[in-house]
């Protein structure tokens, strides 16, 4: 897990989230997404939101917030409570030790 002072816009992170399936989270997935920034659009007053966007269309077309209507992309948009599932490539690694030896399954994400 992030801690949210230390996003960086522009930079890219990890989603790592398991299909309910996999109760032992054992195959975990992961999405790489970069940083846009916090409470940027439609914003709840009490519930800070983090929003980032897909890689491609990032890098393609720079930040969601200006692209015109029509340029697919994808925006993710992270509460406070699922911010446990956003990593660093440092966090991302512990993270996968953890799948490895089977930790996660007995403490979760």
């Amino acid at each position: 897990m992030i801690n949210p002072e230390r996003l960086r816009v522009s930079e890219c992170y990890f989603f790592v989230h398991f299909c309910e399936a996999d109760r032992g989270l054992k195959y975990p997935n992961i999405e790489t997404l970069i940083y846009v920034g916090r409470n940027l659009v439609d914003t709840e007053k009490d519930s800070d939101k983090w929003f980032f966007q897909d890689t491609e269309s990032y890098l393609t077309h720079g930040s969601f917030l200006q692209l015109p209507e029509g340029i697919e992309r994808e925006v993710v948009v992270i509460r406070q409570d699922s911010l446990a599932t956003i990593y660093d490539i440092e966090g991302l690694i512990v993270c996968l030790e953890k799948v490895k030896k089977g930790i996660l399954a007995k403490t979760g994400i």
